[in-house]
């Protein structure tokens, strides 16, 4: 894990092992259809949004929002706080943002990977608002380790999103897989 202070704080990124092709995961390990144990922000309140082109090189962003007050009710009955932290999280290699939301009404496309959407719930408990955005390059699906950090166009992809939904002022945590894992403490970096 890795920790940087300054005005966007605490940091931390998370490298577990899932890089490579999408692979169907045992019965045992999906979250099917049946998601009343999920909380209902997660289950209601993932809404997957793109930004268009910004008139440069610039691909559309694609990324997910989690709406806390989805499903009825606050997803984090404790730790609310006046200027929300934000998790930013980031997939591994030929996955995307999709990965932290079972499929729904609001994001039909969702994939919901088991690990990665108990991330989100983790974080959502802790009162954070959650966005997981996809990397830009789509084929392999990899982030950025691209120096300097002025450069680097996945930097300029998630503060995109940041800036779009609000959230650029606030103080953010991010935590990622794989690639995603490796980039987290560059855009860290980046925003210190």
């Amino acid at each position: 894990a890795t920790r940087t202070t300054g005005r966007r704080s605490a940091v931390r990124s998370s490298n577990p092992p899932h890089d490579g092709p999408q692979q169907q995961l045992p019965q045992s390990q999906q979250l099917g259809t049946h998601q009343s144990h999920l909380l209902p922000a997660i289950r209601d309140g993932c809404e997957e949004h793109t930004l268009p082109e910004d008139g440069g090189e610039s691909k559309p962003v694609r990324y997910i929002r989690v709406n806390p007050e989805a499903g009825g009710g606050a997803a984090a009955a404790e730790g609310r706080v006046a200027e929300p932290t934000v998790a930013v999280f980031f997939h591994g290699c030929s996955h995307t943002a999709r990965d932290f939301c079972p499929a729904s009404p609001r994001c039909p496309k969702c994939t919901g990977l088991p690990q990665e959407v108990r991330w989100a719930e983790a974080a959502l408990r802790r009162g954070l608002v959650v966005v997981a955005v996809s990397s830009g390059d789509r084929s392999p699906g990899c982030w950025s380790q691209k120096r300097p950090f002025a450069d680097n166009a996945d930097v300029a992809r998630v503060l995109r999103v940041l800036a779009a939904e609000g959230l650029g002022a606030h103080r953010v945590v991010t935590m990622g897989a794989s690639s995603g894992g490796g980039f987290a403490p560059l855009f860290a970096k980046a925003v210190a």
